[in-house]
């Protein structure tokens, strides 16, 4: 193969970025994917598209089939490709691919043009000038920021937060990066919600922030042998009301002891915020 790729310095802000093996297996989809419309067998594989199979990708990348599943399903999740699979191969469409792999002619198009208008002698004599849009050209690819993988204009929402909230505790925890799944935002959702409700009964505020701060103490509040060996979202939305149960009967053993300012702060965010629906 030959040619070259346009890779965004945003590609850094990807929320999967911190997956090697998602990058890996998303930089190899991008390398190989036509970028001309081609036929093969009578079937037109299209530009941003390719024609593989799990099989193939993980000989080529050297990713276990198991987990280029994973990976595919999730690039399909946050809308970055589609796939399209038969009993023989498999059609991988990468979306927004004319967006941020845009070919050269259409990267000089809106150069080269105004040239083409001038008379000879001025285009010679204007030769510097001529260069300094072809720059301004990539740079102004910047603009796009937005339609490149991932990449989002809007501020970080509650969930990914929270999330990484998660992610950084389970490093702490065992020194190794959480495999986040769909399973895990699918089960996130309800222990906000169950956040944001004790919060609201309380009249407490239920603010992102306020909320965030209230996850990250929820979190550190878990101390049942079981959950802190099996630490995932799904079993910590199960077992929510006995860790909150857990963490109010174990601030009562401790009632007559004076707590100190930390502890009581912790006690006001938990006790009140979040047991305050178990009562």
């Amino acid at each position: 193969m030959s040619g070259w790729i346009k890779t965004y310095r945003q590609l850094v802000d990807w929320e999967w970025y911190q997956d090697s093996q998602m990058v890996h297996l998303l930089l190899h989809i991008i390398l190989k994917a036509n970028h001309t419309d081609l036929k093969w067998r009578g079937i037109t594989i299209k530009r941003g598209q390719l024609l593989t199979s799990r099989k193939k990708l993980s000989v080529e990348t050297g990713i276990s089939e198991q987990s280029i599943r994973t990976c595919l399903d999730r690039l399909q999740s946050t809308n970055e490709i589609t796939v399209k699979s038969t009993n023989l191969n498999t059609v991988i469409t990468i979306n927004k691919y004319d967006i941020y792999q845009a070919n050269e002619t259409e990267i000089n198009q809106p150069i080269n043009q105004p040239n083409n208008q001038r008379p000879t002698s001025q285009t010679t004599n204007d030769q510097p000038t001529t260069n300094q849009p072809t720059n301004k050209n990539y740079k102004n690819d910047k603009k796009d920021k937005n339609n490149i993988v991932g990449v989002k204009k809007t501020p970080a929402t509650l969930h990914t937060v929270c999330k990484n909230l998660f992610i950084e505790k389970f490093k702490q925890l065992f020194g190794e990066e959480y495999y986040w799944e769909a399973k895990d935002g699918a089960n996130l959702n309800p222990i906000i919600k169950k956040i944001r409700f004790n919060r609201e009964k309380k009249e407490m505020p239920i603010d992102d922030e306020s909320i965030s701060v209230a996850f990250s103490l929820f979190l550190d509040s878990i101390t049942d042998k079981w959950l802190l060996e099996n630490f995932s979202i799904p079993n910590i939305n199960s077992k929510f009301n006995e860790i909150i149960s857990q963490a109010k009967n174990g601030r009562t053993k401790q009632q007559n002891t004076r707590p100190s300012p930390s502890e009581l702060e912790a006690a006001v965010e938990i006790g009140m915020a979040l047991a305050a629906g178990n009562r």
